[in-house]
């Protein structure tokens, strides 16, 4: 008779394991992927917060710099703002500037040195060639505050032009907006840095939004680029910088833009006060007139 020996459990387990095929199944791999999913939805949104945070602070470090910049320039011109624009002091007329048109980015740029400060990191159009490389500006002085435009006679536009205010002008230093986020406007030439077209967008005139629907009339006059969770950066006559978010609602229940406490509530200098309009609702003023005669919008305060 001859016996046969049975082999020990734990044998016939190893035999199995080696005689499986190595791999995940098909819950395992339901499992990993659904909590990828998870980890995928709770991060990226974290991450694109991140990211905008990230732009948010470089924002506010460049407007801090040109706010000191234009406060810098002031001191060395007997304490008055910048010109809103220089136009006609060019090589052409023999004058000091570089170029025949000066916005307020080429005039406090001595102040600077680097022309990057001027783009601001959410603007993706293209960008113009200039001395400085590729750019675009992305930032606006208050009209109501920079409010001299510096014309030379011989150009023939006239002889009279607002004057510059100085920085002790404005009542409430603390609550005077100077500079805002703006994006250049689209200009007629292709690179337009020697021309009065690059002066183009670089004015803000209110805080009314530049994003309105493409259906609402108001559109193509939007001013304040709001790309940080609806609000924008603004900086003030006392060198401050800070985050607001859009406030301003109107009476067709679209909100138009920011109201800035102790600013009219209206477009421009020439709109009666109060605006009836519904243009002018939930916006503020920045506007100012070139000439003597006409308006400027008041300052917080006025």
């Amino acid at each position: 008779m001859r016996l046969r020996v049975s082999q020990p459990l734990s044998f016939k387990v190893i035999q199995m394991t080696q005689n499986r095929k190595m791999g995940f199944t098909l819950i395992e791999l339901l499992v990993v992927i659904a909590i990828i999913a998870i980890l995928a939805a709770i991060l990226f949104p974290v991450f694109a917060k991140a990211k905008e945070a990230a732009k948010k602070t470089q924002a506010v470090s460049n407007m801090k710099q040109m706010n000191l910049a234009q406060i810098m320039y002031s001191a060395d011109y007997d304490d008055m703002f910048a010109p809103k624009v220089r136009q006609g002091f060019g090589p052409a007329q023999g004058g000091p500037d570089p170029t025949q048109s000066m916005s307020f980015d080429k005039i406090i740029q001595p102040y600077m040195k680097n022309y990057q400060i001027f783009v601001s990191t959410q603007d993706q159009r293209p960008k113009f060639n200039t001395p400085f490389g590729q750019l675009r500006i992305g930032y606006a002085v208050a009209s109501n505050v920079f409010q001299s435009p510096q014309i030379n006679p011989t150009l023939g536009w006239g002889t009279s032009w607002r004057g510059s205010i100085s920085q002790t002008s404005p009542p409430e230093v603390a609550a005077t907006v100077t500079l805002v986020e703006k994006r250049q406007a689209l200009n007629t030439q292709p690179d337009p840095w020697a021309s009065l077209d690059w002066w183009v967008g670089t004015v803000a005139y209110n805080t009314r939004r530049d994003d309105l629907p493409t259906t609402d009339p108001r559109s193509a006059y939007g001013e304040i680029a709001n790309k940080y969770g609806e609000g924008a950066i603004y900086a003030y006559a006392d060198g401050h910088v800070k985050f607001i978010k859009m406030n301003g609602n109107s009476s067709d229940g679209v909100r138009h833009g920011t109201k800035l406490e102790g600013y009219e509530e209206k477009a421009a200098w020439w709109v009666g006060t109060p605006a009836g309009s519904i243009w002018d609702q939930g916006i503020s003023c920045l506007d100012a007139g070139w000439n003597p005669a006409d308006g400027v919008c008041r300052l917080p305060g006025e």
